[in-house]
Order: C-alpha cells, then structure tokens, then sequence
C-alpha cells in the first residue's frame, strides 16, 4: 500500500500487476478508495496527476466494487491467425532479428511465431482444439525464443554444428509450452504440430540435401518462401497479402 500512497501524494503513476494473485489486497484498496468517495469518509491528498493501474486474471472473486470504480481495458486476442502472427511477431525487435547471421535464425523465429498463433488459435474450438483450455500467453512465446537464443549462441555461427533439431521441439514442445499441458493427448498433439512446424529444411538445410541424394524427400509442406525476406517489414508485406 505505500507505494499506492506514494504515488498518490507525489503524482506518479503506479502498475500493480497480477493482482488475481493478491485478492486481499485488492479488497483494502477497495475500502481505500470507497473512503474518498464517502461523505465523511477517511481521506487522503491525491495529486491530480497521479493514476493507479491493475492488471489482473479474470477472477469471480475480484472484488466487484473495484471494478465499478474503474475504468476497465481489456485485451482480447487476436482473431485469426494473420492478426495474431502480426501481433506476435509485432513482440521482435530489430535486434532479435540480427541477432545472428546463421541461414536458419530468422526462419526459426518466424516457425515459433507461427506456432505460438497456431496454438492459440485453437482455443476458439473448444475440446475440438484442445482437450483442456490452455492460457498460453507471451510469457511461454518469449521463454522459447529465448530458449532459440541460448541454443544459436552455443552452436555459434559455424555451419558445422547444426541446430539440433529434437531439442529445439522437445524444449518448446515439453517444457516452455508443456509445462502447462496436464492432458497426454494433448501433449502428443502440441508435440505433433511443433515437429511438424519445425520442418528440417528450416532447422537443419543442409541433412535434407543430403537426404535427397539417397532418394525423394517426402514433406508435408512446401520449401518456406518469402520473396520479401525473413525481416519483419518482409513478413509484414506478406502478411498484408490477400492470398495469404
């Protein structure tokens, strides 16, 4: 609470974030500000500029009286997979983007973009999507691509240590995504779409060359293209496509 106060008398602005995760709290400042609206009530000097945010979980525990003392936003997801791959790859600054100078970086950060909206999206279906409605959020997207981070930095920039393929779908696929995955069909499934993203012409280009002198590579997807290039203003511009 003293740093409710404090922004209150010296005109700051204070964010009290996740605050599902603190209903008690929520329930003094409750009282705190039904005070200042009282006749008689037990006052305190606010600062014309000061502002209080709180962000929280929906919770029908959430005091209610809060809520109607309040100014209310919301962030709703995306509809569609084009405005959520254009929100989740809005989160890539240039930097992440070159990063690295590797063939397979900025491909990768693109399949973990796509994925992150293709999982999300399947929420809309109820159980035909998934068995249990998962809350995948930012947090699991930005544990992954920091995962991909870590993994290019260890491999470094010498084409002669190739990504490793089965790890970069097993972290993503069991433990930044997994951890919250509490059905086993639903886990198969998450399992299934991540190897299936992460197609080897986009991790390892150089096995599938090899590959083909052995004989016909069978693919369930076309060679990734973008004609624009792998930066976000390219895949904006293909985002942007109406045969997208």
């Amino acid at each position: 609470m003293n740093i409710v106060n404090n922004a209150w008398t010296n005109g700051d602005w204070a964010l009290l974030q996740n605050c599902h995760l603190g209903l008690p709290f929520l329930l003094q400042l409750e009282e705190k500000l039904r005070q200042q609206l009282l006749p008689g009530g037990k006052k305190v000097e606010i600062h014309e500029e000061a502002r209080l945010w709180v962000t929280t979980e929906p919770h029908n525990a959430f005091p209610i009286g809060l809520l109607q003392m309040s100014i209310k936003l919301t962030n709703e997801p995306p509809q569609g997979i084009r405005a959520s791959l254009v929100r989740t790859y809005s989160w890539l600054s240039q930097d992440y983007l070159e990063m690295f100078r590797r063939p397979e970086w900025k491909p990768m950060l693109f399949t973990q973009c796509f994925l992150h909206s293709v999982v999300v999206e399947r929420r809309k279906f109820g159980p035909i999507g998934f068995s249990v409605p998962y809350e995948f959020n930012q947090g699991d997207w930005t544990a992954s691509v920091q995962f991909l981070i870590n993994h290019m930095t260890t491999i470094g920039e010498n084409l002669k240590n190739p990504v490793n393929r089965d790890t970069v779908c097993y972290m993503v696929a069991e433990i930044q995504y997994g951890g919250r995955i509490t059905d086993n069909n639903d886990r198969a499934l998450f399992k299934a779409i991540t190897e299936f993203l992460y197609d080897l012409r986009i991790t390892n280009p150089d096995r599938v060359r090899d590959a083909k002198l052995l004989g016909p590579v069978i693919t369930p997807i076309d060679q990734p293209q973008c004609k624009h290039g792998w930066g976000a203003d390219g895949i904006f511009i293909w985002l942007r496509n109406p045969s997208f």
